[in-house]
C-alpha cells in the first residue's frame, strides 16, 4: 500500500511539473469577426455582420520539426451573433425578416501551426463550442410583447485557418450548430407566407466569419 501510495504521488507530481512546462507560455488576444449567419429553413437565408467578439488564449504543447511547427489549445471566451433571414430577395431584406440570437460562446479548439519565417505563421484548428443564449429576437413588430424565441444551450464545431503576423492574426472561420440554438414559434398576427401561428421550428446555427486578433498579452 505504501508503494502504490509512494508511486502514485510521483506520477501526479510528474504531471504537474509535466503540465507546467506544456503551459509555460501563452498568448492571450482580443479578437473581433464579422460574418455570414444562417440556420435552418426556415431561417436558412444568410445576413451579414458583426459576428463575434471577445478574447482568445492560445498554448503550444508540442513543438516539433526543428520548433518550426507546433500543435497547440486555444480557448475562448466570446460574444457571438447567429441567426438567419426568412428571405434572400433584396426587397424583403429587412429587419422584420430576421432571427436574431445572441450567445456568450466558449470555443475549446486544438491546432496545428508552422512559421513562414521569423515572423509569420499559417495555422488550422478544430473543435467543439458550446453557447449560452443572452437573448434572441425575431424582427416583427407586433411579436415583441410575446417573443416567439426560446433559446437552447447550442453545442456545435467550429474550425478556423489563417495566418499570423507576431502581434496580428488573420483568421477564415466557420461554425456548425449541432443542437437546437433556439426553438421559434410562429407569433398569432405574423403574415408569414406558408408559415402557420403556433407552428415550432427548431433552430440549427451555421456562421461563416473572417476575424482579427490582435495579441496583448504574451508569456514565452
Amino acid at each position: 500500500m505504501k508503494k502504490f501510495l509512494l508511486l502514485a504521488i510521483l506520477i501526479v507530481m510528474a504531471t504537474c511539473a509535466n503540465a507546467q512546462s506544456a503551459f509555460s507560455k501563452f498568448d492571450c488576444d482580443v479578437e473581433i469577426g464579422v460574418g455570414l449567419r444562417g440556420a435552418n429553413a426556415p431561417f436558412d437565408n444568410g445576413t451579414f455582420g458583426i459576428q463575434r467578439l471577445g478574447v482568445n488564449t492560445t498554448t503550444p504543447f508540442i513543438s516539433f520539426a526543428n520548433s518550426k511547427m507546433d500543435f497547440y489549445g486555444t480557448l475562448g471566451l466570446l460574444y457571438a451573433k447567429k441567426g438567419g433571414s426568412l428571405f434572400n430577395d433584396i426587397t424583403d431584406m429587412s429587419s422584420d425578416n430576421k432571427l436574431k440570437l445572441n450567445q456568450v460562446e466558449i470555443p475549446i479548439h486544438v491546432g496545428l501551426q508552422y512559421a513562414l519565417g521569423k515572423k509569420a505563421k499559417v495555422f488550422f484548428d478544430l473543435g467543439p463550442y458550446v453557447g449560452i443564449g443572452v437573448g434572441g429576437k425575431f424582427g416583427i413588430e407586433e411579436s415583441d410583447r410575446e417573443n416567439p424565441v426560446k433559446q437552447c444551450v447550442d453545442v456545435g464545431v467550429g474550425g478556423n485557418f489563417g495566418f499570423k503576423f507576431k502581434t496580428f492574426i488573420l483568421g477564415f472561420g466557420c461554425e456548425k450548430g449541432l443542437t437546437n440554438a433556439a426553438k421559434f414559434t410562429v407569433p398569432s398576427g405574423a403574415d408569414l407566407d406558408g408559415m402557420y401561428t403556433g407552428e415550432v421550428y427548431n433552430i440549427k446555427s451555421m456562421v461563416y466569419y473572417i476575424s482579427l486578433r490582435w495579441t496583448f498579452w504574451r508569456i514565452k
